[in-house]
């Protein structure tokens, strides 16, 4: 019986050893679940940042040389008849118009990396941004036809038409304003 006592008394001590172990394993497994998901959420939240500043920068240059595109055409080919008179000045006088072909050169690269990114931004970014961004690059398409041999190219008249389509400016203006804005906001 006395052997029995002991015993007793001997786990009663180290049931509060054991209970602290525990206690201090628990305590050690939390905390390194919320430290490793807090460093994983940080990095989550640090690449976000990223690429909602890549879009941000890409959408805006895109904008930008579109709206710089329009005042060029107002300056110099408003005078004329129509966006068909308007290109064949535009393809006649190559030195003239160098800025303007220049310009209009770096649209599809503008959209390149407009498109790269927002792949990118898939696991990131809310979708309905992904979606409008994709909406916002569907009204930059347009189609040429080319022989490849210089004979005939009717790129300018169709990038013409697709830059100055009313339709597309006002879409593409909506959609520029609510993408900056949830970019600026979900960031």
């Amino acid at each position: 019986m006395i052997d029995f006592i002991q015993l007793a008394e001997w786990l009663k001590g180290e049931q509060k050893n054991i209970l602290t172990a525990l206690a201090w394993f628990v305590s050690i497994t939390v905390t390194y679940y919320f430290t490793k998901r807090s460093k994983a959420d940080e990095i989550i939240i640090k690449k976000r940042l990223e690429i909602s500043e890549k879009l941000a920068i890409f959408l805006e240059k895109d904008y930008q040389d579109r709206q710089l595109f329009r005042e060029y055409y107002k300056t110099n080919f408003a005078h004329l008849s129509g966006r068909h008179e308007a290109v064949q000045v535009f393809e006649k006088y190559d030195d003239l118009y160098r800025e303007l072909r220049t310009l209009m050169a770096n649209i599809p690269t503008n959209i390149d990396n407009l498109i790269s990114t927002n792949r990118e931004a898939l696991i990131y970014i809310d979708k309905k941004i992904i979606d409008d961004i994709q909406k916002y690059i569907k009204y930059t398409k347009f189609y040429y036809d080319t022989d490849g041999a210089g004979f005939f190219n009717n790129y300018a008249e169709k990038a013409f038409d697709n830059l100055l389509d009313k339709n597309n400016i006002e879409e593409m203006h909506i959609l520029y304003k609510r993408i900056m804005k949830k970019l600026i906001t979900k960031a």
